[in-house]
């Protein structure tokens, strides 16, 4: 071997062994910090009793302590790197997908002999994968036919020689209190809610969190909860990513913490994690310990699953999109389920494996497979995901008709590209504390269920090009900065609008940093574009500073979460139009309706949009002093705020500028959407030039 490819290889290896170390150095500080959480300074805990009413003195909230309280951890937060950086494993994965998608097209090139017998072979090896798929769910819809009336209480009597109790833990932000409390009245449904501890964990943030909380403490105190425990997460707590995850960890540590459990009653103990839009069926609880029950308490090998069914209101609509809400539960009843690739949403597991796992890791999004691969990782075994025999009912995340079905579809494919990619770099690195056999055959399934079955239409790029002589030579700045939420389309946001630039002969400079706002800096472009910031991220000099060249004749464009910025500085909230007031728990269908179709940044849409995003409510006085291009049809989603007029994009002139805000982009593959990029390029275009043609 030459000296160069050793060179490289070593080089490989010490880039891989950094980032192992890196995240073997976030996870102990994840341990820090939860030790942290447990001191009594930083949580002050009171009486849960159902029966108790909450008050200024006494209540049955966890939370901070006072803002002033100062925690010393030696622990810093780190700068987001880019992926140039650093070597991610993702890569790999996205190779992989890119040689098998086009495969049949690029094989003959090779050889026509090969190509010959590959083909059918490869055609052959597909067939019988969904033979298999399709035998195991049609097995597992019989096991649930066949326990459709079990009497489980009285299977529990049999079993059960020590008292299995439940933790329910629900998530929640700035969901509606009525959607939560739905969600709350289903587990208090429940055959079995005397074994139940209900925790509803709000964030510290959360807009009247102590009217939510004595609300539902007097709706469910009499419901027959063993207890009932509400949490509130610190903000910004070192190394954490704001979402569920980071929130469910915080709500059950502190849960474990209250109700004082020794470690060898854990495995007597199961967790359900949900989110604030769940629905349970009256008997999940009793069929969960049931099946605990019946397979002698795995607590440290098994993680259980509901099979969800994608059959909301499925006769109302077309035919394709009932075949696909039929194929997602023939996934998950065939293959999710039966290969344990991982669960989804909905799902239990003991309260030993949380600990042994150190509960959640609150530096990623997605707690279901992350939790699967660490706790792997830790017990050093393949983690089993067992059925539970009662269905949950899902709404399809489908398009309405045949042409939105398969739009729908290519953007779910994107979806689970970014997503398992991000999820396969991560199991690289914790693939050496799995055994070899489990971590391959996980590993195996995995790549097959994502890369193949899920990905093959995932890599398509919207080219979206306008000639525009005005723009020559123009540039715009992009501010990115974000406290603390930090959203995950925003890389892929900065892509598509330096593609757009390059598209459209103007420049794009990229910052997060604030001191870069002044009044020589900004001069030199024509606009700037709030990407997804939040928080206060300009001081009052800087304020000053991008106040002046706005008014200069400048223009300003706000994306998605633009509107969740500088909420004490009346000036922005004119220059926006409004702030944000909250959304919806989860990403939803919904359809759009295109007010002004003349507009240089909707004159190409249709009448009527439907997308799958994040829909926002909005503080807004002033919907008079600002041009409506988009509405929403609130009948179309649950959760809308504004009746009939619900605007999601509008523009004004403000204050001698030009000011553009769209709402939509939250999810990354938005930025993979040509009719959203050319909706974004007409209203970076009307900022910098002041068209609306």
């Amino acid at each position: 071997m030459s000296s160069s490819k050793i060179l490289q290889k070593n080089f490989l290896r010490q880039i891989s062994a950094e980032i192992e170390r890196k995240i073997d150095r976030l996870e102990q500080q994840t341990q820090i910090v939860g030790g942290i959480l447990q001191w009594p300074k930083f949580t002050r805990f009171s009486s849960s009793d159902r029966n108790e009413k909450i008050n200024q003195d006494k209540d049955n909230i966890i939370e901070t302590s006072p803002p002033h309280t100062i925690i010393e951890t030696g622990i810093t937060h780190h700068e987001m790197k880019g992926g140039s950086q650093r070597l991610r494993w993702n890569l790999l994965f996205n190779l992989l997908v890119w040689l098998v998608v086009p495969f049949p097209f690029w094989i003959p090139f090779i050889s026509n002999k090969v190509a010959l017998y590959m083909l059918p072979s490869i055609q052959g090896v597909f067939v019988f994968m969904w033979t298999i798929i399709a035998i195991l769910a049609v097995k597992n819809v019989f096991i649930l036919r066949m326990n459709h009336s079990r009497k489980y209480k009285e299977n529990i009597n049999t079993l059960e020689k020590t008292r299995i109790r439940h933790i329910v833990a629900v998530s929640c932000y700035k969901e509606p209190i009525e959607l939560i409390a739905t969600t709350v009245q289903s587990v208090a449904d429940q055959t079995e809610v005397n074994r139940i501890i209900m925790v509803i964990s709000f964030e510290e943030k959360t807009p009247e969190k102590k009217k939510k909380c004595q609300y539902l403490q007097d709706r469910f105190k009499d419901a027959g909860f063993e207890q009932i425990i509400l949490t509130v997460h610190p903000y910004g707590l070192p190394n954490e990513i704001p979402g569920k995850c980071s929130n469910s960890n915080y709500g059950l540590r502190m849960a474990v913490n209250k109700i004082n459990v020794a470690d060898d009653d854990m495995k007597n103990i199961l967790v359900t994690t949900c989110d604030a839009d769940s629905k349970f069926p009256p008997n999940y609880i009793a069929a969960l310990t049931w099946k605990y029950l019946q397979e002698n308490q795995p607590a440290l090998t098994t993680i259980y699953q509901s099979p969800l069914f994608y059959n909301w209101k499925l006769d109302s609509l077309s035919f394709i999109t009932r075949v696909t809400g039929l194929l997602r539960s023939l996934l998950m009843l065939g293959a999710l389920i039966p290969f344990n690739i991982n669960t989804m949403s909905i799902f239990s597991y003991s309260l030993s494996l949380a600990k042994q796992g150190n509960f959640i890791h609150p530096s990623y999004q997605m707690d279901d497979i992350i939790c699967l691969i660490r706790w792997m990782g830790v017990t050093k075994r393949r983690i089993r995901i067992s059925m539970i025999p009662v269905a949950v009912i899902s709404g399809p995340t489908s398009g309405e008709t045949v042409e939105f079905e398969i739009i729908e579809w290519a953007r779910q494919a994107r979806r689970w590209t970014i997503g398992a990619a991000e999820v396969f770099h991560y199991f690289i690195i914790k693939a050496k504390h799995i055994p070899k056999m489990a971590a391959f055959s996980w590993g195996f399934a995995f790549i097959i269920y994502y890369g193949v079955l899920l990905c093959t239409a995932a890599h398509t790029t919207p080219v979206v090009k306008r000639e525009d002589a005005s723009l020559n030579q123009s540039k715009i700045l992009v501010f990115i900065k974000t406290i603390p939420y930090f959203h995950e389309s925003i890389p892929m946001g900065i892509n598509a609008i330096r593609k757009l630039g390059e598209q459209n002969q103007f420049k794009v400079h990229v910052t997060n940093v604030a001191s870069y706002f002044t009044i020589d800096n900004l001069k030199q472009y024509a606009a700037v574009v709030f990407l997804s910031t939040t928080g206060d991220v300009l001081d009052e000099s800087q304020q000053e500073s991008f106040k002046s060249f706005y008014r200069s004749g400048k223009g300003f464009v706000g994306i998605h979460a633009a509107a969740d910025t500088e909420y004490a500085w009346s000036w922005y909230n004119g220059l926006l139009g409004g702030y944000f007031a909250g959304h919806p728990s989860r990403l939803q269908n919904a359809t759009l309706n295109i007010v002004d179709q003349n507009f240089i940044a909707t004159k190409h849409l249709p009448k009527q949009w439907k997308r799958f995003d994040e829909w926002y409510n909005f503080q807004m006085t002033q919907w008079n002093k600002v041009n409506v291009l988009i509405t929403i049809d609130e009948k179309s989603y649950y959760g809308g705020e504004h009746g009939k007029i619900h605007p999601m994009s509008w523009y004004q002139n403000y204050d001698g500028g030009r000011s553009f805000y769209t709402q939509l982009s939250h999810q990354q593959d938005s930025y993979l959407d040509s009719l959203f990029v050319q909706h974004l390029l007409g209203g970076i275009q009307y900022a910098m030039t002041g068209r609306t043609k």
